[in-house]
């Protein structure tokens, strides 16, 4: 397993520049966002717009410095993937065997659910 501690000390990635790392001086072109946007699962495609959906209607509520509680937090994520689960069950089918996913039994579609919301939740804030 690669070890990600800097070489001088022993914090994780701290110290490295992102101007030393070789693909920084590499020009990328609208056709290279797109290939990189393909490349994104189905289910990424499907679920991002409902947890946007979801993010804008606590920003709403809440404003952008909300933090929800882990209760919150975890109603909100089966919320959203019930609602999924109703409106995608049959097309992702063949995903769940492709990726070997466990989406619904926990794990799997919640974990990422709370990632993007999680995301935009710390995104959303102006610091």
């Amino acid at each position: 397993m690669y070890d990600y501690r800097c070489k001088e000390c022993e914090n994780f990635g701290e110290c490295m520049s992102m101007a030393n790392m070789s693909m920084m001086n590499m020009p990328m072109g609208e056709s290279d966002d797109e290939d990189l946007k393909s490349m994104y699962p189905k289910v990424y495609i499907r679920i991002y717009p409902m947890v946007k959906h979801h993010y804008d209607m606590i920003v709403a509520k809440h404003g952008r410095m909300y933090c929800p509680s882990k209760d919150k937090m975890d109603n909100m994520c089966k919320d959203i993937c019930d609602k999924y689960k109703k409106n995608h069950k049959d097309e992702d089918n063949d995903d769940m065997r492709q990726y070997g996913y466990r989406f619904y039994g926990g794990g799997g579609l919640g974990d990422i659910v709370r990632i993007l919301l999680i995301g935009n939740l710390l995104g959303g804030r102006n610091y």
